[in-house]
């Protein structure tokens, strides 16, 4: 399990933000890529019930998957216990569904004029997707390799409308700022010192919430 420190920045600053963080030893370990997340809830949003109060145990349930979509999707399941994350992989043919469902078949999202995926309709028995979420991510590893750093741009949310097996994104809405992710599994005065560095560098305002909780927001 790991911590996650979440930060808010303006819109515009993530070029100086990945050049401060070059300048300052960390390498750029993977090629940018682009996240697309189907967040699952119940009819009473349980879930982002759980977050907006602040349960200290909870969980998170989302089909992901990158760029195109054309390496298909990943089930995922973000648990929450206190301050610690951890993330499990969820086999898709082995999600159990409800007996009102059992024969319902996947959903389908056209992705883009060439790419479709697949997705399951019900998630843990009483998980629907509820809302799109879609960003720009670079990544980065600080240079003691002790924290893993994202910049999420572009981010924006759209509700979900299923009919007849297919899934279709709503008015797109886009956040009005971007996020700094830093992640790391154990506190050390380096990472105390490097975090605390890059807050005061750009004056960057330290966010519980995540994504899925201010798609919630937007457009529900």
């Amino acid at each position: 399990m790991r911590k996650e420190i979440k930060f808010e920045f303006p819109l515009g600053y993530n070029i100086s933000l990945e050049r401060y963080l070059l300048i300052n030893s960390c390498k750029e370990i993977y090629k940018p890529r682009k996240v697309n997340s189907f967040y699952y809830d119940d009819y009473n949003f349980s879930l982002f019930n759980q977050n907006i109060d602040g349960i200290g145990f909870r969980n998170k349930y989302r089909c992901r998957f990158y760029n195109d979509g054309k390496d298909g999707f990943i089930v995922e399941n973000k648990l929450k216990r206190n301050q610690f994350n951890e993330k499990k992989f969820l086999d898709p043919k082995k999600i159990n569904k409800t007996s009102l469902i059992r024969n319902q078949k996947d959903l389908t999202f056209k992705v883009s004029e060439t790419e479709i995926i697949s997705l399951p309709p019900v998630i843990m028995e009483n998980y629907y997707p509820k809302v799109f979420v879609s960003y720009k991510r670079k990544y980065f590893m600080s240079y003691y390799r002790k924290a893993r750093i994202t910049i999420d741009t572009k981010i924006n949310f759209s509700k979900v409308l299923v009919k007849k097996n297919n899934i279709f994104l709503l008015a797109k809405r886009f956040l009005n700022h971007n996020i700094l992710e830093i992640k790391f599994e154990n506190d050390s005065q380096e990472i105390s010192n490097f975090i605390s560095k890059i807050a005061n560098e750009f004056n960057l305002t330290y966010s519980k919430c995540s994504k899925y909780t201010k798609a919630i927001e937007l457009i529900y």
